[in-house]
């Protein structure tokens, strides 16, 4: 039997659900479908996360604690200042479905397709302890770019890829407008969103399973990285271009401002990636452990600077936040000093 932990506490009361079962108790069931992904669409100068939870359920769900990994209950909440937030979360009802949950003993993938009938005329907020001041945010509040952007937009433009996603499974002893107890929640799936498909009407996820990295990944018997720390190939931020960079107030096309009177070369920040968030100056997290990255935008080539100015041009749109901010811009370091045979691999960052 799956474990089952107390929507509140966090405590195991799985032997709680069996003795029900047992007793021949009926049970009502909910899916919980939640995912994670870092503030892009604001000012976000302390890299915080928000939480997008729903249910297929027709009321409302509250849950302070539940299962994530493969320890117990964890406290859940929105993220601020790089710590969770101990409020808990609601799961608001929506129209979500999903195919066959299907498991196996290895490394097996089984991904799982949920399908999410999104009403456009809804601005969907997530809870965000930011300098807003702990309020619902909403779409379109605050993105500049693309202009009156939606969360289907979000969606289609890649801003929740690889994002994590839980479906959990809520146990009650009876509805709750009966009375029913609220038992509390099991892990049923964690995986990442992997693809998303959309139509007028839908959007539909393939939440990948963590066994997939088992299946695409080729493991070669040597890897040669510029820095056995971090990701590999993981460009610096702000190399070989400083300081923190302003934006436009009517982009079109986007024009980037340089605080620093740095000249640019035509097509010199061709292939270089920028991060609009977290703000430049409180530095870019690419990944840290439980947590998917922030939206990068690739640079398909950029004019010459004029004064303190260039424009830069995107092999696809980027989604540029409302609030000015410093940005991060990831290009390569020059090759110099490489190893011999390797003119290509930037010297490591630190020793092995």
């Amino acid at each position: 039997m799956r474990h089952v932990f107390d929507p509140i506490l966090g405590s195991d009361v799985s032997t709680t659900v069996q003795a029900a079962l047992q007793a021949g108790q009926e049970l009502v069931t909910a899916f919980l479908y939640s995912w994670r992904f870092g503030l892009f669409w604001d000012y976000n100068p302390y890299n915080s996360y928000c939480t997008y939870t729903f249910t297929d359920a027709a009321f409302p769900i509250y849950v302070n604690k539940m299962q994530q990994s493969a320890v117990g209950a964890v406290q859940i909440g929105p993220y601020s200042h790089g710590s969770v937030d101990p409020i808990g979360l609601t799961f608001q009802p929506e129209n979500f479905t999903l195919n066959e949950l299907n498991y196996d003993v290895g490394f097996a993938d089984h991904p799982v397709e949920v399908t999410w009938g999104i009403n456009d005329s809804i601005d969907y907020g997530v809870l965000i302890n930011t300098v807003l001041g702990g309020t619902y945010l909403t779409y379109p509040s605050n993105a500049m770019l693309p202009a009156g952007l939606t969360l289907k937009q979000a969606f289609a433009l890649g801003a929740f890829s690889e994002c994590d996603f839980w479906i959990h499974q809520a146990i009650f002893s009876d509805f709750p407008a009966n009375g029913g107890t609220f038992y509390g929640t099991t892990l049923m799936h964690r995986g990442m969103i992997k693809s998303v498909k959309i139509t007028s009407s839908l959007i539909k996820f393939e939440i990948s399973s963590l066994m997939r990295v088992f299946q695409e990944t080729s493991i070669p018997t040597q890897t040669i990285t510029p820095n056995n720390r971090s990701l590999p190939y993981l460009p610096f931020a702000a190399s070989p271009y400083g300081g923190d960079w302003a934006l436009n107030s009517s982009p079109n096309p986007l024009t980037l401002v340089f605080n620093t009177s740095e000249s640019i070369n035509t097509g010199a920040l061709q292939d270089s990636y920028i991060s609009f968030n977290p703000a430049g100056y409180a530095g870019f997290n690419g990944y840290f452990s439980g947590m998917s990255p922030q939206p990068v935008f690739k640079i398909q080539g950029n004019d010459a600077s004029t004064g303190s100015t260039v424009n830069v041009y995107f092999y696809t749109p980027p989604i540029v936040p409302g609030v000015i901010g410093g940005y991060n811009l990831f290009s390569q370091q020059p090759l110099t000093g490489v190893a011999a045979g390797f003119e290509n691999v930037p010297m490591p960052e630190s020793a092995p």
